[in-house]
């Protein structure tokens, strides 16, 4: 979808819902992206009369007054603080923006404007996080960690091939670091080019041999590519340097539910239960659990439970269940009702995220 008819769909939402303070939101920033800021500013405007808590309208609607160097952007941030919990991360994010926002003001320099751009990507402002990364490169076109951070912002909205160009600039830039292969090879396995990304990810290694990231995402690309002997072996590996990291342990049992090997799979899981239950992922190990139960009973009442009961509390997960559902289709040792119901209830777990 172009930008256009991404502009006339949201357009067609506030039509039907004059109310919808989100696709107002939306439509804004598709405008600022264009750097059409007037109208973003209108649209900003509009979802804050709708919802005056709107905080990120609000912040959104400061950051095209702190681009203009307008000193009034620092009493709207100042006003989003009255909106937010001081006890939430995103009070102390946009503390950092507006005190990055001030010194900008007086003296920018790149570095201001390379952390002012991480705090609005923690905030979810993705594309004023790409604008602010995009200063401090006018400002010193040798300035590495904002090729980098822009490089994952272009990740984060899908602009796979952006990414890839500044991570390459990144990588030129300071040869030695293995996060910019990391993160390069992340744009290159989205982008499906999968020579590429596991060329990037072994040559992270051969920089940082300890990098548990870059064996879990070898290990990751691996596994769906159904190369399951290799993949264990990196998920070994990246497990072995990071036994906390209940990304690494829950997709480990994953794998062996896809190779059929449920005592493993259950092991891993109960080895790192602590770790798994003290994170986001334990809904995802819970998840992993019923599964192997379903399959063993051939019943998915437990599982249906579950899911369904995550699906209420809007829990999320943060995991991509498509190896699996891939698995479970295609088991001929599964009832086809069973299958189907199964796949049913794993894509609800994928809207958990």
């Amino acid at each position: 979808m172009n930008f256009q008819e991404k502009i006339d769909l949201l357009t067609q939402q506030i039509a039907n819902d004059p109310d919808n303070d989100q696709a107002y939101f939306q439509r804004g920033e598709l405008y600022f992206r264009q750097k059409a800021y007037d109208q973003a500013q209108k649209d900003y405007e509009e979802a804050l009369r709708i919802n005056p808590e709107y905080s990120l309208a609000l912040i959104a609607q400061g950051y095209i007054l702190a681009l203009k160097k307008d000193t009034s952007c620092l009493s709207v941030f100042e006003a989003v603080k009255d909106i937010l919990s001081p006890e939430s991360e995103e009070y102390g994010w946009l503390g950092r923006i507006a005190h990055e926002s001030q010194y900008i003001l007086e003296d920018a320099t790149p570095s201001r404007y390379n952390e002012r751009g991480i705090k609005l990507s923690d905030m979810g402002l993705i594309w004023q996080a790409v604008e602010d990364y995009s200063l401090a490169i006018q400002e010193s076109n040798h300035y590495e960690y904002a090729y980098y951070n822009r490089g994952l912002a272009y990740n984060e909205v899908a602009q796979y091939q952006l990414a890839v160009e500044d991570f390459t600039i990144a990588i030129e830039l300071n040869p030695d670091d293995s996060w910019s292969y990391n993160d390069r090879g992340n744009s290159y396995n989205y982008l499906k080019q999968y020579d590429l990304a596991l060329a990037d990810y072994k040559q992270g290694l051969e920089h940082d041999p300890e990098n548990s990231a870059l064996y879990n995402n070898i290990a990751d690309l691996y596994f769906a590519l159904g190369e399951f002997e290799s993949a264990v072996y990196y998920f070994e590996e990246a497990i072995q340097r990071k036994p906390q990291e209940a990304a690494y342990t829950t997709n480990f049992a994953e794998l062996y539910i896809c190779m059929q090997q449920y005592s493993m799979a259950l092991e891993v899981l109960n080895k790192y239960r602590v770790s798994i239950n003290d994170s986001i992922y334990a809904l995802v190990a819970n998840i992993l659990r019923l599964l192997i139960h379903t399959i063993q009973q051939q019943d998915t009442q437990a599982l249906e439970q579950q899911l369904l009961l995550a699906q209420q509390k809007q829990q999320e997960t943060h995991w991509n269940f498509d190896n699996l559902m891939r698995w479970w289709e295609n088991n001929q040792a599964l009832d086809q009702d069973v299958r189907a119901k199964i796949k049913r209830y794993l894509e609800i777990a994928i809207r958990l995220g």
